[in-house]
């Protein structure tokens, strides 16, 4: 009978599509891992790159609220230790300079600001180019999966329309109920993978996108003291939120 001489290959079939489809979700599983992992480490790395900034501040003279320097004016104090020498006098001057003026710009190394301005800069393109990265295979991965579901649904269709008909040996019958429901067990897994599949892209996605937001935050602040000299507040709070 022709149904027997099938069984064979339906066997395998029905043993090879979810190893198949195992094999993609363990793939797309393992891909959408690996972005995890690498936005965790590059969120350590970031939450460094905000504490040395803060570190350079703390180690820098103390501000006002508004973001303005400290300036202690020595002047009477220097007239009232009656030192008469050349330094004494320099330094007088220089005190009496700074309290004239006290929004005075802290001394920071400019240099090692850059460099950390510029890691933080290829920080933030290295994430914007993964979200463009993943966007792709994600349209890849959801064509895929809506192909197999397809295929899958299309036999379904056929097999239950041939389960109508009336002329069905008592071989045949039994053959397609099994079959379709086979076929309703992988048409639920197909579904469910490209759900699930959905669901891992938007969650790093996620992850991501609150990455970046931290970067340009952290990024914003070191470009914020190399301009000024020093760090607007609000600004100040937002990269303590981050460290």
């Amino acid at each position: 009978h022709p149904v027997f001489q099938m069984w064979p290959s339906l066997c395998l079939v029905g043993v090879l599509i979810p190893s198949v489809g195992a094999l993609r979700a363990r793939q797309d599983r393992f891909e959408q891992g690996s972005v995890e992992r690498e936005v965790l480490d590059l969120d350590r790395y970031l939450i460094a790159a905000s504490q040395r900034l803060e570190v350079m501040l703390a180690t820098s003279p103390t501000q006002h609220a508004k973001g303005s320097m400290t300036v202690t004016n020595v002047a009477n104090t220097s007239t009232k230790m009656h030192v008469n020498t050349k330094k004494s006098k320099q330094d007088s001057t220089a005190n009496k300079t700074h309290a004239a003026n006290p929004t005075v710009k802290m001394s920071i190394n400019t240099t090692k600001l850059k460099q950390e301005s510029d890691a933080l800069g290829k920080l933030f393109a290295h994430l914007k180019a993964n979200i463009a990265n993943s966007n792709k295979a994600q349209a890849v991965s959801k064509k895929d999966y809506a192909h197999e579901a397809d295929i899958v649904q299309q036999r379904l269709d056929r097999d239950r329309k041939r389960l109508q008909q009336k002329n069905l040996s008592e071989f045949e019958r039994p053959f397609l109920v099994n079959r379709t429901r086979e076929e309703e067990r992988e048409l639920k897994y197909w579904t469910r993978q490209r759900d699930l599949n959905h669901g891992m892209f938007h969650n790093t996605l996620k992850m991501t996108h609150g990455l970046m937001s931290r970067v340009k935050t952290v990024m914003e602040a070191y470009q914020d003291v190399m301009k000024n000299g020093r760090i607007d507040p609000k600004l100040a709070e937002k990269l303590h939120a981050v460290s």
